[in-house]
């Protein structure tokens, strides 16, 4: 049976589609090929589910209905076979309680939707895009011109790093996707630290080039090293030891970021925990992917101009970097700040905090 896809497959279709199978299936009467028949039909009408008329919809969803309520009755009397593990996950899909492959690569895959998308998230989105096109455009401006050195030829490449991390973190964020999304926040952070030392003491990027044991190199330029000599260890350090325990290394703090407690016993009178595969779109740790990826598109232009500002236009650096500072304190307020006050919580210490934090930002970027 063919259909144009623009028509509805409707319960005439699906009655010619069912009457074709059990003709050529050789021995109709057997049960045992009556069965895979009519699973293979099931099949059929629930991957083309939107497809179907709302006539062809109802008996679908009667027939998923007795085959789900006969194969639960059955299945604590059948031996423990490969058979019987497949009509557990078959059950289990046919209840939207398994976890598909290509629901979650798609999720990957395809655009978020916009009806569905929350508003701090598409308001996320509006700013990306409109700072990160500002990013290229002052990159591309930079790397238009003729230019020399190690530390230079680091310092740009770093920022090409950077702009890809951002893109990856980005892409995540918006799929709920937090604790991956911190690890690739992670890298923008080591590498705008390396983008700032080098621009203060280029023979390092010297060191970091050379052909001298990594393990040596390691050792003098190690993250926690290299904050250390910008002096920033003490403003940084706990943003990077969020980032490494939620989002790189494998702490308990990730997995609580992933688990939660269901209310109420199991009837053997245990505890309940929900362990999440996928993106977690109503967790704290969604809303503060969002802010990082802001913050460090802000630290991004800070380094950018810092690092390479004789190539740009000064009216406009100054410009772009207080605009980005502006909108990324307005989202920081408007969905960290604000619900947390409306909530009566007193963010008085929170607001100075990102306030200094800014202020630091800049003045350690040359801002």
């Amino acid at each position: 049976m063919t259909l144009d896809q623009d028509k509805q497959i409707t319960i005439k279709n699906l009655d010619e589609k069912l009457s074709n199978a059990l003709d050529t299936a050789g021995n109709p009467k057997d049960i045992s090929v009556q069965w895979n028949i009519f699973i293979q039909h099931l099949a059929y009408c629930l991957s083309n589910y939107d497809k179907l008329d709302s006539e062809a919809q109802k008996r679908t969803d009667n027939l998923n209905e007795q085959i789900i309520a006969l194969i639960e009755e059955q299945l604590p009397l059948l031996p423990d076979t490969i058979e019987t593990r497949k009509l557990k996950r078959y059950t289990r899909g046919a209840k939207g309680k398994r976890l598909l492959a290509k629901i979650y690569t798609d999720i990957l895959e395809n655009p978020t939707d916009a009806a569905t998308t929350p508003v701090l998230y598409k308001k996320s989105r509006e700013l990306f895009e409109k700072h990160l096109q500002i990013i290229m455009d002052l990159y591309q401006d930079i790397s238009g011109h003729s230019l020399n050195g190690v530390s230079t030829f680091c310092k740009l490449n770093l920022l090409g790093v950077c702009i890809d991390e951002l893109l990856v973190a980005f892409h995540l964020a918006q799929r709920s996707y937090a604790g991956q999304a911190f690890s690739h926040i992670r890298t923008i952070q080591e590498s705008l630290d390396l983008i700032e030392l080098f621009n203060k003491e280029p023979k390092l990027a010297d060191l970091w080039t050379s052909d001298k044991p990594s393990k040596e190199i390691w050792e003098k330029l190690r993250p926690s090293k290299v904050r250390n000599m910008l002096g920033k260890d003490e403003i940084f350090r706990k943003i990077y030891s969020l980032l490494s325990g939620v989002g790189t290394h494998p702490s308990f703090e990730m997995l609580r970021t992933r688990c939660r407690m269901v209310a109420g016993l199991s009837p053997k009178g245990n505890r309940h925990f929900s362990i999440s595969a996928g993106g977690k779109p109503k967790s704290r740790e969604a809303l503060f992917a969002h802010v990082f990826v802001h913050f460090s598109m802000a630290m991004i232009l800070a380094q950018l101009i810092h690092a390479f500002g004789e190539f740009l236009n000064e009216s406009e650096a100054v410009e772009v970097l207080e605009n980005m500072s502006t909108d990324f304190g307005n989202f920081y307020s408007d969905f960290f700040v604000k619900p947390l006050k409306d909530a009566g919580k007193d963010m008085s210490a929170r607001k100075k905090a990102i306030l200094d934090m800014k202020n630091e930002l800049f003045r350690n970027c040359g801002g």
